[in-house]
């Protein structure tokens, strides 16, 4: 049985049941089968992600549970990931404002590129970021989250292709907007 939900894209999911695991038995949840671990390495512990993998905000949330009860402080969030959809804070941004950010992301994401490492494809990527931005403007049909979860694109090895984690992140970015503002 899974620890956690599966998304399309998620953390790998030997990574995270090995951490678990020893933060279980750090905690005294279960038999310590492995050293200790510390809430700095916890901090420092990030997972590959790949193909129905575990649900990342899922795991992230279990990740600052688990250093909290270690005693550490959350562990930092990786770069390019989106804050957690919620209400604005007082004076905070608006719809327009959030809208106008995701574009300028969609519109020059500076995706890193690699060429030995898997990437994806980067047409296609282009393509659907194009998509996604006139999507939000009106310009093309709405788009929904799910929409996003579910799109997948050709990995590339051995020429170049956009970083697969980086383009990821950028869709858990439009993901979370789409949550809290929908397509328009």
């Amino acid at each position: 049985m899974d620890r956690f939900p599966t998304a399309l894209r998620g953390y790998r999911r030997d990574e995270v049941d090995a951490v678990m695991a020893r933060v279980d038995g750090t905690l005294g949840r279960a038999p310590l089968t492995a050293a200790p671990i510390t809430p700095q390495e916890l901090g420092r512990t990030r997972f590959g992600v790949a193909m129905r993998g575990y649900d990342r905000a899922a795991v992230d949330a279990a990740m600052i549970e688990a250093a909290a009860l270690l005693g550490g402080a959350p562990p930092v969030p990786p770069p390019g990931t989106a804050p957690p959809p919620g209400p604005a804070a007082p004076g905070g941004e608006s719809p327009e404002a959030a809208r106008d950010r995701m574009l300028a992301r969609l519109r020059d994401p500076r995706l890193e590129t690699t060429r030995v490492r898997p990437g994806y494809d980067q047409g296609e990527v282009n393509r659907f970021l194009e998509y996604a931005a006139a999507a939000l403007t009106g310009a093309a049909p709405p788009l929904t989250a799910a929409t996003v979860r579910e799109t997948a694109f050709t990995t590339t090895q051995f020429r170049t292709g956009y970083d697969e984690e980086a383009v990821d992140f950028l869709l858990d970015e439009l993901i979370a907007y789409l949550e809290r503002y929908g397509s328009r």
